[in-house]
């Protein structure tokens, strides 16, 4: 498997190589970024893999670019999918919640309907 420190030869005239260049791994996603991205919207997403572990991300046709290490961007995928599982689990709750409190309050409805009506007449 390649890494990110990936390089191809330079060679010269007589097809001799003479150094070593970095050979960077670019590849566009399939899908379009949505509209939340304002003028890059419309976009796909090219992303670049570097030399020295750089994940490089940049909207197809722009030259704006945001560069992360592959380390950093793992553990905001980590801290992503962590939040979104404790959302999941505090909407889970939430709707447990509320059935419960529905179910208190048809109960209570309930034996307030079907208690006998107070005929004695108090002084």
């Amino acid at each position: 498997m390649k890494t990110f420190a990936h390089t191809r030869p330079v060679r010269d005239a007589a097809g001799d190589i003479i150094s070593q260049k970095p050979a960077p791994c670019s590849r566009c996603t399939v899908a379009a970024l949505g509209g939340q991205f304002g003028s890059d919207k419309r976009r796909r997403l090219v992303i670049t893999l570097k030399a020295g572990d750089v994940v490089e991300f940049r909207p197809e046709r722009t030259r704006q670019t945001v560069t992360m290490l592959a380390v950093d961007l793992y553990r905001v995928a980590l801290r992503a999918m962590a939040g979104r599982a404790q959302l999941e689990k505090a909407r889970a709750k939430k709707e447990s919640k509320a059935r419960q409190r529905s179910a208190r309050r048809i109960a209570y409805v309930d034996k307030k309907l079907s208690r006998p009506l107070d005929t004695h007449q108090h002084p």
